[in-house]
C-alpha cells in the first residue's frame, strides 16, 4: 500500500472507533479498536512530511454514539492548519 503513495501526498487522516463498537460481542470491539491503532501507527510510521495522522478510543462509546461523541474533534481537526514542510525546505 505504502509504495502507491505519492511521496508529495498532504491529507489529513483522523481515525476514531468507539472502545465498545459492537456491545456484546467484545471480540468483534477488540477488533476494531486494534486495527484503528494498527493503521494509525502504520500510517505515521511512513514519515511522509504532508501526512497528518490523529488517532482517538473512545472510551465507552459503540458504532452508533461514537460519532457524535468526537464530533467536536473531527471539526477541529478538519478546520486546523496544518503546518506542513514547504517544498525544498523540509
Amino acid at each position: 500500500m505504502a509504495r502507491n503513495l505519492p511521496h508529495d501526498l498532504e491529507a489529513d487522516v483522523f481515525l476514531a472507533v468507539g472502545d465498545d463498537e459492537s456491545p456484546g460481542k467484545p471480540e468483534i470491539s477488540e477488533k476494531m479498536s486494534a486495527d484503528t491503532q494498527y493503521m494509525a501507527e502504520y500510517l505515521a510510521s511512513l514519515d511522509i512530511p504532508g501526512l497528518s495522522v490523529e488517532h482517538r478510543l473512545l472510551a465507552g462509546e459503540n458504532h452508533m454514539s461514537a460519532f457524535m461523541a468526537v464530533f467536536s474533534a473531527i471539526l477541529r481537526f478538519s478546520t486546523a492548519r496544518k503546518t506542513r514542510p514547504s517544498p525544498g525546505n523540509p
